[in-house]
């Protein structure tokens, strides 16, 4: 089980099988194809690397246990983990997106919430 921290260190998400991201609310909200992160209505979310998810302009828009101390913007404290609810039933997932070149990496915070982010197009 993997868990997805946003700026301020709460869980956002998790991810048990490697391939399917819920909220804790049981809402699958995304999934991985490779190193990219798509909504399910084919949306390009972004890259996830080295334990955190890059978004398009190379800022950090949640981060796991496997961030690299350095590697992105320094990390809050993580908040304990709550329990999860019920999986809901994953969705059908639509065509994708183009998605965008890998940006270069920064040192900040994505300005984008993460709930806009996996919000569909």
């Amino acid at each position: 089980m993997l868990y997805y921290y946003n700026s301020k260190g709460e869980l956002y998400a998790y991810c048990q099988d490697e391939t399917t991201l819920y909220t804790f609310d049981g809402s699958p909200i995304g999934y991985f194809d490779n190193d990219s992160i798509f909504n399910f209505e084919g949306k390009h979310i972004g890259f996830y690397k080295e334990g955190q998810v890059w978004d398009h302009s190379g800022k950090v828009l949640l981060f796991t246990k496997y961030a690299k101390f350095g590697d992105g913007p320094l990390k809050p404290k993580k908040s304990l983990i709550p329990l999860k609810k019920l999986k809901g039933k994953i969705p059908l997932k639509k065509r994708k997106l183009m998605g965008t070149q890998k940006p270069l990496k920064h040192r900040k915070w994505s300005s984008i919430p993460p709930a806009l982010a996996f919000l569909s197009a």
